[in-house]
């Protein structure tokens, strides 16, 4: 829907193991969305009462000999989901 956090957004699957006692892994999924402004939808979601499940911040990853900057907030939904919303920062 118009202006929505993922109007225009890349959307990623990806699988993962996470064991969620530390011991145990289980199969769960990423959803990775690229949105315009993560700062802006981390403040929504706290707004909203949802707590990250690993706090915004920054990271960057090397690809070869350049590195691509994002900003990125990762929250869980009920049903286990992991769903990382980024920004990108360039390289």
């Amino acid at each position: 829907p118009e202006g929505s956090a993922v109007t225009d957004s890349k959307v990623l699957y990806r699988a993962a193991l996470v064991g969620a006692d530390g011991l145990r892994p289980r199969e769960t999924t990423t959803l990775a969305v690229e949105v315009a402004d993560v700062d802006a939808l981390a403040a929504r979601l706290e707004a909203a009462g949802v707590a990250p499940f690993r706090p915004l911040k920054e990271s960057w990853y090397s690809e070869g000999d350049v590195e691509h900057g994002q900003r990125e907030v990762l929250v869980q939904d009920p049903d286990g989901y992991l769903l990382r919303f980024t920004q990108p920062l360039g390289e």
